[in-house]
């Protein structure tokens, strides 16, 4: 079937008209009629399959990895889409700002938490935390982009970013508006929405979370014990989505876990967990860790 049709035209992979989405991209070609489409969505989902598959043949990592970067960033649901497409752009800044950095960057996905994770060269971290600071800046409109990138093309193409999701967003609340009544006396203005997405996501970046890193930090160092590793990230996903006392039998199982692989771990957490830094969900965790490093033999 062709992709125009009564001169609209559809995405040749999902079948959206160019009304349902944000963008559509058509192929040049002399016969309009016979253009090939694809809209944004597809786009941006056939670039998570690509860095999937990078990820699983290992060819995107630094030559050493031995330093990792987490934030973790939670989103309205009204937001979440279009905060994506903000934090996937942080591996092309970081690559006009350091061409010869190497990183693997990944964006991973838990209900409304999104978490950016920067793997790279411990040498270069700091490159890449400052680099973020400044994303982050830029995002939360504290700086502009010509403030950071020498290159205009690079301040062209990072402005054209920024107001595509200003149309990512209203094409949100149009949905919104035609999905729910009572949603749509809760959408504020654009503008403010756009303020809003940029705030969380700017601030998202800038700030740390001690337990986010913590739990990065344990799970590269443990890479190498694919049971060991599951266990520890499935507790960070756990805390990351907030504690919740029907999770107390599956993380002791997690637990019982790492003490079975290398014990010395759980008390490493055990002394972060009782610290003031872990929060009320770190006093939860650490309650429940506890009798189990007290049944370790001595």
């Amino acid at each position: 079937m062709s992709p125009v049709r009564k001169g609209v035209y559809y995405c040749d992979f999902c079948g959206k008209s160019q009304h349902e989405v944000v963008r559509m991209i058509a192929s040049q070609t002399e016969f309009p009629k016979k253009a090939k489409c694809m809209c944004n969505e597809c786009i941006e989902l056939s670039g998570e399959i690509l860095t999937e598959e990078y990820e699983k043949d290992d060819l995107s990592l630094p030559s050493k990895v031995i330093a990792r970067l987490c934030r973790t960033i939670e989103f309205p649901p009204e937001y979440r889409q279009a905060g994506l497409s903000i934090l996937n752009y942080f591996s092309e800044f970081l690559k006009q700002k350091s061409p010869t950095i190497e990183a693997r960057i990944r964006i991973e996905q838990l209900g409304n938490n999104v978490r950016l994770i920067v793997d790279s060269n411990s040498g270069e971290m700091e490159i890449v935390e400052k680099t973020l600071q400044s994303y982050g800046s830029i995002i939360k409109g504290e700086s502009l982009p010509e403030d950071h990138l020498e290159d205009p093309l690079h301040v062209m193409a990072l402005r054209n970013k920024l107001e595509v999701t200003a149309m990512e967003l209203r094409h949100t609340r149009d949905l919104l508006k035609l999905t729910s009544e009572e949603k749509e006396a809760r959408i504020s203005s654009l503008e403010s929405q756009v303020k809003s997405l940029q705030f969380i996501v700017g601030s998202g970046l800038q700030s740390v979370s001690e337990l986010s890193q913590v739990f990065c930090n344990l799970i590269l160092a443990n890479s190498s014990n694919e049971s060991l590793a599951k266990s520890l990230e499935i507790i960070s996903r756990i805390m990351e989505r907030g504690i919740r006392v029907e999770d107390k039998i599956a993380v002791e199982k997690e637990f019982q876990n790492i003490a079975r692989s290398n014990p010395k771990i759980l008390k490493e957490m055990s002394e972060f967990f009782r610290g003031s830094l872990a929060g009320v969900g770190g006093n939860i965790l650490y309650s429940w860790l506890v009798p189990i490093i007290n049944s370790l033999p001595k």
